[in-house]
């Protein structure tokens, strides 16, 4: 589970350097989705700590 929770984050971490990216380039709506997937995954590697499991946007 620890490496799930790991893993988690550092797409998160990913996701939001991609977004930042997208960002500075002007690509406004891939920047969304990427923050959007970001916040998913932190949101996710939290749950994972607390003992759930998402596998699903719609499970937030």
């Amino acid at each position: 589970m620890d490496e799930e929770i790991k893993m988690a984050f550092e797409k998160s971490l990913e996701l939001l350097k991609v977004a930042e990216l997208t960002f500075n380039n002007e690509f406004y709506a891939d920047s969304i989705n990427r923050s959007y997937y970001a916040v998913f995954h932190a949101a996710n590697a939290l749950l994972l700590k607390k003992g759930y499991l998402l596998k699903h946007t719609e499970e937030l």
